[in-house]
């Protein structure tokens, strides 16, 4: 029952108003202005067109007279600061003929290595028979003077003259000594080669007299030696030996 007074009066003033506004007839704008960004505005008249390229003409006009005129100064000028260098037939040929330097050059530095290789001169047969000569003076003075050395510290007595002593050892270039033999050709006294001689040949390890020869290449060597007791001592000399190193 409220529900439907509420209605009704609601109706009433809607019609009320309604009428009041036809009977004022309020003035209402004939224009409506829209604007989005999404549309454009197309004329289609001549005015408009014309407007449009008068509006562009009078902006590059603007725009013209803002810009520095380029004037036959001003281009001078611009060349003169920034002038290219003109490449001529003649600068085109020299730089040919410094290219084809530079790579004449190039070619020689790269065979240079090769050409500036000296191949070591074979020796000679002369020059090798030399140094063989060399090398073998040498050994045969180390050995003589070994064999001296130990007639001079191997001291025996009480053998008869004419008694053969021999002896045999192994040296490196160290000066090591290795395998030492000492014995007679009388099998009588080998115990006193044994007792007297061992023990000095024994006793030069390490000593200078058993350094090799400088030019020598060889990494051992034997040594066999001998003396014979006599009245009169006779020491041997390089001559005595052959000792020729094979390379």
């Amino acid at each position: 029952m409220f529900y439907n007074l509420f209605f009704k009066i609601l109706i009433a003033l809607i019609i009320f108003i309604t009428l009041l506004i036809c009977g004022i007839k309020p003035h209402l704008h004939t224009k409506i202005l829209v604007y989005d960004s999404n549309f454009e505005q197309v004329q289609n008249d001549d005015s408009s067109q014309k407007s449009d390229l008068q509006n562009v003409q009078t902006k590059n006009l603007t725009l013209s007279k803002s810009l520095p005129q380029k004037t036959d100064n001003y281009i001078s000028e611009v060349k003169r600061n920034k002038a290219l260098p003109q490449i001529t037939k003649q600068d085109s040929k020299q730089h040919l003929q410094r290219t084809s330097t530079i790579k004449d050059n190039t070619v020689q530095q790269i065979k240079k290595p090769a050409s500036s290789i000296k191949m070591q001169p074979a020796k000679s047969k002369k020059t090798l028979e030399s140094l063989a000569k060399q090398e073998e003076i040498a050994w045969n003075v180390w050995r003589s003077n070994i064999q001296n050395q130990i007639m001079n510290d191997a001291s025996i007595g009480g053998v008869p003259n004419g008694t053969v002593f021999k002896f045999s050892f192994v040296v490196d270039r160290y000066g090591k000594v290795s395998n030492v033999k000492t014995w007679s050709l009388n099998p009588t006294y080998t115990p006193l080669a044994i007792q007297y001689i061992a023990p000095v040949i024994r006793g030069y390890q390490g000593h200078s007299i058993l350094d090799f020869p400088r030019s020598s290449n060889r990494i051992t060597t034997t040594v066999d030696g001998g003396f014979k007791v006599s009245q009169v001592a006779k020491y041997s000399k390089p001559s005595d030996y052959n000792d020729i190193e094979k390379k």
